[in-house]
C-alpha cells in the first residue's frame, strides 16, 4: 500500500463517514433510536443510537472503493472470510442495539463467528504447539471484541482508540510485511476513515452513540487484523506477543480492570456500570474530555512502544516494557481505590470470613503490593544498570556475574529499606522528608551490596560504574514511584479547580501558598484559582504549585477584568490600612467579592 492510496482510502470513507452519521442521527432520532440514561450508563441525557451502522457503511464503502479504483488486488479467501464474518458481527450488534440480546446468546454467536476465522487460518502463530494457537486465538477474538465493547463507555473512547490503535496497527504491518489477509492494511485504511468521521459527532458532548453494532465491529476486525499475520519477530515469543497487546492496551487493561475490580466487590461481570477507568478518572476529578484524553495518551504510548521494537534489541526493549507495565500498573492502582460503588458495598476482603485480619491488612493496605513493587524496581535499576554500561558482547559476557551477584542486592537493599522505614509512609503524603528516607535507603542499600560482594567474590570481574548507576536509577524509581499518587492526586485537583468561580489570591507568601492549598485540596470549594497578585517585585513572573504571580496592586483591576475573576482572596499578613482599603476600593469598582481569610470557607 503507497502512502497515496491509503490517502485516498482514508478520505473516501472519512466523507462517507461524515455524511451517513449526520444521517444516520437524524434517522434515530425521528424513529426514537436513543439512548436513555440508566442507573448503570453514564450518559445523563436522550442521544441518537445506531452510529455502529454509519461507521459500517462507511467501512464498506472505502474497501469498495479500493476496489473498484483498481488499489487494492482481488480479495483473497482469507479476505472474504474477515469482511463476512465482520458482517455478521455487525449485525449481531444492530439485533442488540434494536432488542437487547441476552449475555449467552451474544457470547455463543461471538464465540462461532471466531471459529469461522480460526479455521479459515486466521489465527495466532505465538507459540509451537497448534492446539495452543487455536485457543489462544478464540480468546484473543472473543476478548478484544468485548473489551471494545465495554470500552465504549464514555463520548469518544472507543471511537479515538480504536483510531490509534489502528494507525499503530497499520504502521506495525508496514513495518514487518505481515502475512495475514492481503486486504488487511486496506481494511485498516477504510477503518480509520471511518472511525474519524464518526468521532466528529461523538467526541464530548456527543450527539450520536456507536452503540453493539459498532464497538463490536471494531474490536472484531482488529483482532483478526492484529492476530492474521506476525507482527513481532520471528522466534521471538515476548516480541510476537507484546506488540499487539501493547497496540491494544488500554481496551484490555480497562476489561481486566473492570473484571478485577466487579469480581472483588462480589458485582456481576456481565452488568453494566460506571466503573471503568474512564469513570474513575472523573470521579478523581478530570472532566470527561480530559479523562479520554489520559486514555489517547495511553493508547498511543502503547502504539509507540511497539514501533520502538522494530528498531531495539530485545532487552532494551523488555526494558521499556517492564517501566511502562510499572507506569501503568501505578496508575490503575490508584485508579482502583477511587470510590465509585455504593457506600454499603465492601471489598471481596471484608466479606470473606476465611480470610484473616493480619492478611486483609497486609493485602488491603497495599503494604505487600510496595515490597512487590519494590523487587521489581530493584531488580530491574540493577538489570539497566549493566544494560547501560555494557553493550553487545560485553553484556553477554558480564550477565553472569550480574545473575549471581543480584540476590545479594536484592536481599541488602531490602533490609535497608525496612530499616530505614520506607514502608511506613502514605504515598499520597510523599514530600521532601520522605524523598530524604528514601536517599538514605537507596545509599545504605547500595554501600551494603557492595560490601556483601565484596566479602563473597572480592569485588572481581564487578564494574563500580554499574553500582553507581544503580544507585541513581533506584532511587528515581522508588522515588518516583511513591510521588506518583501525589502527582495523580494534584493533576485531578487542578483539574477540578479549573471549572470553578475564577478567584484571584492577593499575597504569595506563605499565606497565599496555604489558601491555594486549601482550595485544591478541598473539594466542596467551587472555586479556580487563576494566580496571584503580589507586591514584592521579585516574586513578579514567578510561580507557586504551578499558578503564575500575575502582577501587582497596580495591574490588579485589569488583572480582575482580563480574567474574568469573580472574586479576590486577601491572603497577605501585615498589610497597611491604606493599601488593604484601596484593594477593598478596587473590587468594590469591579464588582467582585472581597474576602479576608486565607482558609476560604463558605
Amino acid at each position: 500500500m503507497t502512502l497515496a492510496s491509503f490517502f485516498v482510502v482514508l478520505v473516501v470513507s472519512l466523507a462517507a463517514s461524515i455524511g451517513l452519521t449526520a444521517l444516520t442521527r437524524r434517522l434515530a432520532i425521528s424513529r426514537n433510536l436513543v439512548a436513555r440514561p440508566k442507573e448503570d450508563r453514564w450518559h445523563k441525557r436522550p442521544v441518537a443510537l445506531m452510529g455502529g451502522a454509519a461507521i459500517f457503511a462507511s467501512f464498506i464503502i472505502g474497501v469498495g472503493a479500493a476496489r473498484a479504483g483498481g488499489l487494492m488486488a482481488s480479495l483473497d479467501y482469507r479476505d472474504l472470510m474477515v469482511l463476512m464474518a465482520c458482517t455478521l458481527m455487525f449485525l449481531l450488534g444492530f439485533i442488540d442495539d434494536l432488542k437487547s440480546l441476552n449475555p449467552q446468546t451474544k457470547l455463543s454467536i461471538q464465540i462461532i463467528l471466531a471459529g469461522v476465522l480460526v479455521s479459515a487460518g486466521i489465527r495466532a502463530e505465538w507459540f509451537e504447539s497448534l492446539t495452543l494457537n487455536v485457543l489462544v486465538s478464540f480468546v484473543w477474538l472473543v476478548g478484544l471484541t468485548n473489551a471494545l465493547n465495554l470500552l465504549d463507555n464514555m463520548d469518544g473512547l472507543a471511537a479515538g482508540v480504536g483510531i490509534i490503535s489502528s494507525v499503530f496497527l497499520l504502521l506495525a504491518i508496514g513495518f514487518t510485511g505481515a502475512n495475514g489477509p492481503a486486504g488487511s492494511s486496506w481494511f485498516i485504511a477504510a477503518l480509520i476513515g471511518s472511525l474519524v468521521g464518526f468521532l466528529v459527532f461523538n467526541f464530548n458532548p456527543a450527539s450520536i452513540f456507536m452503540g453493539d453494532s459498532g464497538s463490536l465491529f471494531i474490536g472484531f476486525l482488529l483482532g483478526a487484523v492484529s492476530i492474521g499475520g506476525s507482527l513481532g519477530k520471528p522466534g521471538n515469543v515476548v516480541s510476537v506477543v507484546a506488540i499487539p497487546a501493547l497496540i491494544l492496551v488500554v481496551p484490555i487493561l480497562d476489561t481486566a480492570f473492570v473484571t478485577v475490580m466487579r469480581k472483588v466487590f462480589l458485582r456481576p461481570v456481565s452488568r453494566g456500570g460506571t466503573d471503568h477507568s474512564s469513570h474513575r478518572l472523573v470521579a478523581l476529578g478530570f472532566s470527561e474530555r480530559r479523562a479520554v484524553i489520559i486514555l489517547y495518551f495511553f493508547s498511543a504510548a502503547g502504539g509507540s512502544l511497539a514501533l520502538a521494537h522494530y528498531y531495539l534489541s530485545f532487552h532494551t526493549f523488555f526494558t521499556l516494557i517492564l517501566l511502562f507495565v510499572i507506569i501503568v500498573g501505578l496508575l490503575w492502582l490508584y485508579l482502583a481505590k477511587v470510590r465509585v460503588y455504593p457506600e454499603e458495598e465492601k471489598p471481596l476482603v471484608y466479606k470473606n470470613e476465611n480470610l484473616t485480619p493480619l492478611w486483609v491488612e497486609i493485602t488491603y493496605r497495599r503494604r505487600l503490593f510496595e515490597v512487590m513493587l519494590d523487587f521489581v524496581l530493584i531488580s530491574a535499576a540493577y538489570y539497566i544498570s549493566y544494560l547501560l554500561r555494557f553493550e553487545g558482547p560485553e553484556y553477554a559476557a558480564n550477565f553472569k556475574i550480574f545473575l549471581k551477584s543480584l540476590p545479594i542486592v536484592i536481599a541488602a537493599k531490602y533490609a535497608c529499606f525496612s530499616i530505614m522505614g520506607v514502608y511506613r509512609g502514605f504515598w499520597r503524603y510523599t514530600g521532601i522528608p520522605e524523598l530524604v528516607t528514601y536517599m538514605k535507603a537507596v545509599t545504605l542499600g547500595s554501600v551494603l551490596s557492595v560490601l556483601l560482594i565484596l566479602l563473597a567474590y572480592r569485588f572481581i570481574s564487578f564494574s563500580r560504574a554499574v553500582f553507581i548507576i544503580d544507585w541513581f536509577l533506584l532511587f528515581v524509581f522508588v522515588a518516583g514511584t511513591r510521588l506518583s499518587f501525589r502527582i495523580i492526586g494534584e493533576s485531578a485537583k487542578r483539574s477540578v479547580a479549573r471549572e470553578g468561580l475564577p478567584i484571584i489570591i492577593y499575597g504569595a507568601g506563605d499565606k497565599g501558598e496555604l489558601t491555594l492549598r486549601e482550595i485544591l485540596n478541598n473539594p466542596n470549594l467551587p472555586l479556580s484559582p487563576v494566580g496571584f497578585v503580589d507586591d514584592d517585585p521579585r516574586k513578579q513572573e514567578k510561580r507557586i504549585r504551578g499558578y503564575p504571580v500575575l502582577g501587582d496592586y497596580e495591574a490588579l483591576a485589569s488583572l480582575i477584568k482580563e480574567h474574568g475573576a469573580k472574586e479576590v482572596i486577601l491572603a497577605v499578613t501585615g498589610m497597611e490600612r491604606e493599601r488593604e482599603a484601596g484593594v477593598e476600593e478596587i473590587c468594590r469598582a469591579m464588582g467582585v467579592t472581597l474576602k479576608k481569610t486565607y482558609f476560604y470557607i463558605r
